[in-house]
């Protein structure tokens, strides 16, 4: 809520004058007049969400790493951080990116932002190879600059939508046929592949081994949350986001005097604490340096479908330069964004296993039930036979274990072995707060405490 205030304080200081006003708004057979643009808009704002959703996105990143530092430079710092000045300062430069990349929403369209959020690995890579000193193998400098090239390809080709909303406009995109179509698609199939994943579980639980589990259980997983949480998020954050701007130039009638603010309000309260705590789950019960990329690439996905359909962004994708070639360039960047995060995440060997330095020297890593069980109380279900563990070097985060502090029984193994016994070890303070909309990085997110 603290960061709501922030954030309705920075955007009462800013200039409307950064929206396009082109007369008029368009919500699916309703054109409503547009009341509270300024005349006379260039296009402007448009580049400076650009901007900010990249500054937002290094800045997160950065901050993750700081806090990651601190939190492995003693076992003090690991278990009281906010006594070290780095951790506090990485935390205040993760708040700042937070607030930057919410405040974006207003300027920019939320199918360009979300993937310039993939520049969180970006910045990822570039800092453990020059502060870290890591190794970065040539798989992860080709995933590096394929992400890189399909988050330009987004934004070149993807919605310049800067148009402002009336209250009337957002209350109206609730009634399009089209989103109340991808809701009812996105639920069934989260749920399908929540009974899925839910139906594995038990096979494994009583010591079977189901069809390419390994596989199966880390994507059902990503795609039901994503779909449930991460991709709702989105929608609602924007749409507060833009509230907030009405209520700041007071604009009637007040957004906080109406139903609509409050039930946007409990969506993305709801969607984010979904979000938040399947990614706290997942870290339990997956491979770390599978799941989180998995993860970021559906909230990618589903994040740019829903908010492009939820504001009728890609309903003007054809309107720009490039005319309906936007189409295929604008998929393409998508794809490429999508291929560029699984290249960076290191890959997989015949055992199920990461491969550290994304495959530079053939060292696997794999994470044993013994020293990273699962949060939930169950071993993790992505991990091939336990052995000792090898560091990995360009995340430096779980290079460490440490110290076991609950113990728990009737595990279960990727081998389909049962009743192994093994330790969860306590999340930080640092990884719930890594864990905010749009805020995901690899290193951050596998910080020594998890």
């Amino acid at each position: 809520m603290a960061a709501s205030v922030v954030a309705a304080s920075v955007l009462a200081s800013l200039n409307p004058g950064h929206i396009v006003n082109d007369g008029l708004n368009t919500t699916g057979n309703q054109t409503v007049q547009v009341t509270h643009c300024d005349e006379g808009g260039d296009g402007g704002g448009f580049l400076i969400g650009v901007g900010m959703g990249v500054v937002g996105s290094v800045l997160i990143n950065i901050g993750q790493n700081l806090q990651a530092t601190a939190m492995q430079s003693s076992p003090e710092v690991a278990s009281k951080p906010c006594t070290s000045k780095t951790w506090i300062t990485g935390l205040s430069v993760f708040v700042c990116g937070s607030l930057l990349n919410f405040l974006a929403f207003t300027f920019a369209s939320a199918s360009i932002l979300v993937p310039i959020e993939a520049v969180q690995f970006v910045v990822n890579v570039i800092y453990g190879k020059y502060v870290n000193k890591k190794a970065i193998s040539n798989r992860m400098l080709l995933g590096v600059t394929i992400t890189i090239g399909g988050t330009v390809l987004c934004v070149t080709f993807g919605s310049s939508d800067t148009r402002c909303f009336t209250l009337g406009d957002m209350e109206a995109f609730w009634l399009q046929p089209l989103w109340w179509i991808y809701l009812l698609v996105s639920f069934s199939v989260a749920f399908f592949a929540l009974s899925i994943n839910r139906s594995y579980t038990r096979q494994l639980a009583i010591g079977g081994s189901p069809k390419h589990h390994v596989y199966v259980l880390p994507v059902t997983f990503a795609v039901s949350s994503a779909l449930l949480g991460g991709g709702q998020m989105i929608v609602h954050s924007k749409a507060i986001a833009e509230l907030f701007e009405l209520q700041v130039q007071m604009i009637e009638p007040l957004p906080v005097t109406t139903w609509y603010f409050y039930l946007e309000f409990t969506l993305l309260a709801t969607g984010g604490a979904f979000w938040l705590f399947k990614m706290n789950e997942s870290l339990g019960m997956f491979d770390p340096l599978f799941i989180i990329p998995l993860l970021q690439s559906c909230y990618i996905l589903f994040g740019v479908i829903a908010g492009g359909i939820y504001f009728e962004e890609f309903a003007g994708l054809h309107n720009g330069p490039a005319g309906w070639l936007a189409w295929p360039f604008f998929v393409l960047g998508m794809s490429g964004v999508l291929f560029g995060l699984y290249l960076i995440a290191p890959p997989v060997d015949a055992d199920g296993g990461r491969k550290a330095n994304g495959g530079a020297d053939g060292v696997t890593m794999t994470i044993s039930s013994s020293t990273h069980g699962a949060l939930s109380g169950r071993n993790r279900v992505y991990s091939s036979e336990p052995h000792d563990e090898t560091a990995l070097e360009i995340y430096p985060s779980i290079d460490k274990p440490g110290p076991p502090i609950a113990s728990y029984s009737s595990g279960v193994e990727s081998s389909g072995s049962a009743g192994s016994k093994g330790h969860a070890r306590k999340p930080s303070l640092a990884l719930i707060a890594a864990f905010g909309p749009g805020s995901m990085s690899l290193d951050a997110k596998l910080k020594k405490g998890i």
